[in-house]
């Protein structure tokens, strides 16, 4: 909490302004309630948006990369797709102690 608030009101406070707002959730556990009970806005995850019922079904990203088949996206490459998935994103909410964050945050020269 921050100035006594919780998580889905900063990261309202965030997004309330944009039209049809959405987050990319990025995280090595599942997406926070919190996030998942802001009124109106969808939270997805990498594997909602690269499932198999999505537009990029017939696609195995890992073998643009290499011949082997992974049932899942191994971790390392997972979270390269998530950093380039998360740069092309007009916006960024990210968390002030992750190397992730950090990363987004200077390339965007903003803050968290």
């Amino acid at each position: 909490k921050k100035s006594g608030m919780n998580m889905s009101d900063l990261v309202w406070n965030r997004i309330s302004h944009l039209t049809d707002a959405w987050i990319y959730y990025v995280g090595d556990h599942s997406v926070p309630s919190e996030l998942k009970a802001i009124d109106g806005v969808d939270v997805m995850t990498r594997e909602e948006v690269f499932s198999s019922s999505s537009v990029f079904a017939d696609r195995n990203i890992a073998s643009f990369f290499t011949d082997i088949q992974f049932p899942t996206a191994p971790r390392d490459l997972a979270a390269v797709l998530d950093y380039f998935v998360c740069s092309r994103l007009p916006n960024f909410i990210g968390n002030s102690v992750s190397t992730f964050s950090a990363t987004q945050i200077a390339r965007r020269n903003t803050v968290a």
